[in-house]
Parts: structure tokens; sequence; C-alpha cells
């Protein structure tokens, strides 16, 4: 184990992501200054996500050939990007990483064709991606010796072994060579190649792996068999997702107390800045939430480093960003103190400040983000709900961790219509984080106004952002309970009673309230006045459950099927 990265009070590495899937920002000196200013004092170079933006690298093969071989221009095209960025980091002492995923699942070994996003790669025999098949080791070795060769001076790897283009074969797929082959008696064989390659040269490199996509179990049974000299382990604050507000879960402490016993340090990765993965574009501050998060990570034995897993815009007035740097700065304060001097620059409007920041906290605190992955990426919502029965989308991918143990930690991972139980747990935990939304909304006109407060073009983007979120978690609650109400009002037509006139008049209330939310216009004003001219015609054709999901809406607007 590298001594520089033993445990203290304050992590020894605090990693940056400069810029996030939603923006990145040309790096320059100020931009990677204010990262130091920040109190981080590693970045990773690359943001590194799945849908590339700005076509960001985000595997080996984006940035290196292997020797010998013509390099594509696209990939000879990021080199000198890629130079510029780890120049820059060294001079304002910032330790490197590069994140890539590793085997790249694209590329056909036979041929070495590159399809991106095809099936192919699964239906081939050997799946392509297979590391028992040498053709695959051969190339990713190739492309890591390659890298050293041409960037030799970047200090540490961050390699995922799923996700990020990157797959395991399964032992279950009946085209894999490896069938049969538990993937924890096959990985720990290629985490070590890799990483011989990659620190074999001096004691100054370090390679972490992320264990994302596999099975708690699968990785329980892989620590034992890692690497433990300059190896390093890096994780999601809990197994189904980072999230905010509800860190560290038995994975996240089972994982860094195994790590701990073979001295292998662990990097905890959560959200340090208003942006994150949970409401995407848009910048909610709850510095109550970061510190709470911060403390709870970095406070279990064998945690020595934080990583921001979004991203950072370190020249963005941000409040979450500011109670991380001043936490760092200050391990003993209170929560509160350091609320208190984040704060302070805003003279008059400091405690109006502070009571936005904590209704806020609460809003993220309460809304029910670990129901369904598909809550995430809320900026992406619509207002305007579906007219079928109200579900909850369930998020679900084909690999180790979503078919066990994020199966069981995420509330929704299959799209069967919900019981209408949880229909109701989910409306009324919107429902709650609305009100705290509604609560901080109040308060942000006079902030903007008044001249004397600081960063008015934060409240005026806040106003913006918390109208959109407050929004979105209203036509959850409605569309939820009017789906509930709607069974109930259905069994009265099935069992030949009268609609019961208090669930009619709830009815009316919800759809009131679902117009003002939809700002007057659009299909809800058509539906109420269905319902309001024939309530039994209405329950009988609209708001039925379903199992068929079109996704009228998309992935992300949560009910709506």
């Amino acid at each position: 184990m590298n001594a520089a990265f033993a445990a203290a009070s304050t992590p020894s590495l605090r990693i940056a992501l400069l810029g996030n899937p939603n923006t990145v920002p040309e790096w320059t000196d100020e931009q990677v200054q204010a990262l130091v200013d920040a109190g981080f004092n590693a970045v990773q170079l690359n943001v590194a996500w799945g849908s590339r933006p700005q076509n960001e690298p985000l595997n080996l093969c984006d940035v290196v050939a292997i020797a010998g071989q013509p390099i594509d221009p696209v990939v000879a095209k990021r080199q000198p990007e890629l130079r510029k960025r780890i120049d820059l980091a060294k001079k304002h002492g910032l330790r490197t990483i590069f994140h890539f995923g590793s085997p790249f699942m694209w590329r056909n070994p036979a041929t070495g064709e590159v399809k991106r996003g095809k099936s192919d790669a699964f239906q081939a025999t050997p799946p392509w991606f297979d590391t028992s098949d040498p053709r695959v080791v051969e190339y990713e070795t190739g492309l890591l010796r390659a890298f050293v060769e041409n960037f030799g001076d970047v200090d540490d790897i961050l390699v995922y072994t799923y996700d990020q283009d990157a797959w395991q074969a399964s032992q279950f797929q009946t085209n894999a060579a490896s069938r049969g082959v538990p993937l924890h008696e096959r990985l720990p064989k290629y985490l070590t190649t890799l990483h011989e390659i990659w620190t074999k040269r001096d004691g100054s490199h370090t390679m972490w792996w992320e264990p994302w996509e596999l099975s708690a179990g699968q990785i329980y049974k892989i620590v034992p068999q890692l690497p433990t000299d300059h190896f390093g382990v890096s994780i999601h604050n809990n197994i189904a997702e980072a999230e905010i507000a509800k860190p560290v879960d038995l994975w996240y402490r089972t994982l860094a107390h195994m790590c701990r016993q073979r001295n292998i340090p662990v990097i905890g990765e959560g959200y340090f800045c208003a942006e994150t993965e949970e409401v995407q574009s848009l910048a909610i501050p709850c510095p109550r939430l970061v510190d709470e998060e911060y403390r709870a990570m970095t406070s279990v034995d064998g945690i020595v480093g934080v990583k921001e897993y979004f991203g950072v815009l370190p020249l963005m007035p941000d409040l979450n960003l500011a109670m991380f740097t001043a936490r760092l700065k200050d391990a003993n304060a209170t929560t509160d103190q350091l609320l208190d001097e984040i704060t302070s620059r805003f003279g008059p409007q400091q405690a109006e400040v502070k009571r936005v920041c904590e209704e806020l906290s609460e809003a993220m605190r309460f809304m029910p983000w670990e129901a369904s992955w598909h809550l995430r990426l809320l900026s992406k919502a619509s207002i305007d709900h579906g007219w079928s029965a109200a579900t909850i989308h369930g998020g679900m991918a084909d690999t180790p961790s979503w078919n066990s143990t994020r199966h069981a930690m995420f509330m929704k991972c299959d799209n069967a219509q919900p019981h209408p139980d949880m229909l109701e747990d989910v409306q009324l935990r919107c429902e709650i984080a609305a009100d705290h939304l509604e609560s901080a909304e109040a308060l942000l006109p006079a902030l903007i106004d008044k001249s004397s407060a600081a960063d008015p073009q934060m409240f005026q983007r806040l106003a913006k952002d918390v109208d959109h979120f407050r929004r979105v978690a209203t036509s959850y609650a409605l569309h939820l309970r009017e789906t509930n109400v709607a069974m109930l009002l259905r069994g009265d037509v099935d069992g030949k009673r009268a609609p019961t006139p208090k669930l009619v008049e709830e009815m009316k209330r919800l759809f009131d309230a679902d117009v003002e939310n939809q700002h007057g216009h659009g299909r809800v004003v058509e539906k109420r006045a269905a319902f309001n001219a024939d309530p039994a015609k209405f329950v009988k054709e609209q708001l039925v459950p379903t199992d068929k999901t079109p996704l009228e809406k998309g992935v992300f607007t949560l009910t709506t099927r």
C-alpha cells in the first residue's frame, strides 16, 4: 500500500472531475487552480461517462493505438488535449488520474472491427468481452502499454471492468468460453495483469479498480485475490448508486473493512456539488446534506479518499462545493457553524439564504431517489404525465449487481404494475419534497430583487431549477394519487355502487391542482372536464393499470407508461 494514501481526519486523496456530463469546460489555469482552491489535490483527466459528452475519451482505444498499428485520426486528435490536461494538472500540483473501461466491449477480437452498441458483442461465441479469450487480453494490454509509452507521467489509472463501454462475460451465457466459470475466479487474473503493466515501472503509480455492476458476493470473493502494492479500490457511496442523501450502506462498510484488513486503500465516490446525477442539469444547493454525506463516507475505517462522482464546475457559484471546501479546512466544526461561514457573504440576506438551503436539503432528503433508477435525471422529466395508471419505472440492466444486490437495494427493478401501497409511498414522499421546494421557492424572489444580495445570477437560475423540481415532484404525486383514487372509484362502479362522494370531491381537487401545476393547458384540462362530466365513465377508461410500457414521455418521467 502506498503510504501517501493512509487514512486521516481529512482524506489524503481528494479527487475532482473538472466539468460534468452536461458541461465540459475548457481546461485553463484558472479552472484548474480553482480546483486546488476548492481543496482538491487530484483530478480525473477525462469526463468518463457513457454518453461520451463532447467526445470525451472513455476507453484506452480512444487515446492510443497499439504499437506498430496505424492510429485513427480521431484518436490522434484527442492526444494533444490529454497532454494539455496532464501538464496543467501537474503545473498546479494535482495528482492525475485517467479513467477508462476495460475490456472494451464493442471490438470483435477476431476481426478488429468495432461496432458500438450492437448486439453482436453479446451474441458472438465467445462474447467480445470475455477476458478468458487471449485475444481480448492481448488487445487491452497492448493498449495499456501504449498508454504507458505515450502518457506514462499520468500518476494513476481508474479502471471500470463493467460499464463505461466495458463488460464481462457471464458464466451463465451459453456462448461464453467461460461458461460455468465464476467471474470471481477470472477477473482477479485480468486485474493483476493490468496492475503489473501499470505499476512495475516504479513506486509512484497506482491502479484503482471500480467494482461497479458486480454483485456484493462477487466483490467480497475478489477482494482477497487483489494486489496490495500500489493498488486501490474506488466505490460509489452505496451499492445501488451514488446518492447525496443516502450514503454508506452495509456493502460500503463491509467492503472498506475487507480492504482495510489487506491494507488496500479505498476511495468513496459521492456528490459534493450542486449538480448531481439525481437532478442532472438542475443545480440544487443542499449543503447540509453534502456535509452529512462527507462525514458519513469518511468516518468509515479504510476510506482514505473521496472523489466527486458527477463533476465540478469550480468557477460557478456553488454552496455545496463551498461547504465541501469549508469542511476540508475545519474537521472539527459543526455543520451549523460551517453553514454560517459559507453564507456570511450574503450579509443581510444570510438568514434567508440559509432557510433556502435548509428547505432544499430537506427536499433532497425526502425525495424517494432509491424508488427507481429512473427517478434520476429529474431535469429530463415531463410535467405532462400520462393517463394510464401511474407506475414506477423499473430500472434494470443485465449485470450481476442489477440482477442481485442492487435489485434488493432499489425498490423497483421491473415494469410490473406496483402495489397501491408502493404508489402511495412514492406519492407521499414526493409531496413532502414538493412542500419543502415550495417553501424555498417563496424566498427566492426577494433574494433576486435585493441588489445587495451576492450572486443574484445564482438565485435567478435557482428559481427556474426549483420550479421545475417542484412541478415534477408534484406531477408525480398527483398522478400517483389520481391512480389510487381512480382505483377506488372503479371499485364502486364495478360493485354497482354510486361513486363515493368524498372520493369524487378529492379527485376534483387533484385535477384542479394538476391543471394549475401544468399552467392551465395540455391534456389535463380535457381530462378534468371529462371526469367532471361523468366520473364513472372516466375511471372505467382512464388511469387504468397496464403492464405495457410505451414510454410515452421517455424513461425519466417516472410514473408514465
